[in-house]
């Protein structure tokens, strides 16, 4: 992703029972990825200017990002059971090795309901 200004903006739909699995690549310079050796990151998924309902991280295996610099986003359908249905925000952090932080993307989160089979 070559952009000249982060964060991005960038919409996020997520079906229920489904779960979420997105890829990201940055790359700073618009040709070679960044490298992600011992960065960290964290997504927040809530209300606008609230608490988050849930996160995700390179801790808890949410996150993962790599040396090519591709950010891989895993959200199984269980643990999206939290997140009601509905407008939600999220933002997504990246912290370099020398710990600052960097906003790289947010926006509007929407959790869409699906259909079940009828008995």
């Amino acid at each position: 992703m070559a952009v000249a200004t982060l964060p991005v903006d960038y919409p996020v739909t997520m079906h229920v029972g489904v779960g979420l699995h997105r890829s990201f690549r940055w790359r700073p310079d618009g040709i070679t990825g960044q490298d992600f050796t011992d960065w960290t990151a964290l997504m927040l998924i809530g209300p606008r200017c609230g608490t988050a309902l849930m996160e995700l991280s390179t801790d808890d295996g949410g996150i993962v990002l790599d040396t090519t610099g591709l950010i891989t986003l895993e959200l199984s359908s269980e643990d999206a059971e939290p997140l009601p249905a509905g407008e939600h925000y999220y933002q997504l952090d990246l912290t370099d090795p020398d710990g600052i932080p960097v906003r790289f993307l947010s926006g509007r989160f929407t959790v869409v309901c699906g259909l079940e089979r009828a008995p």
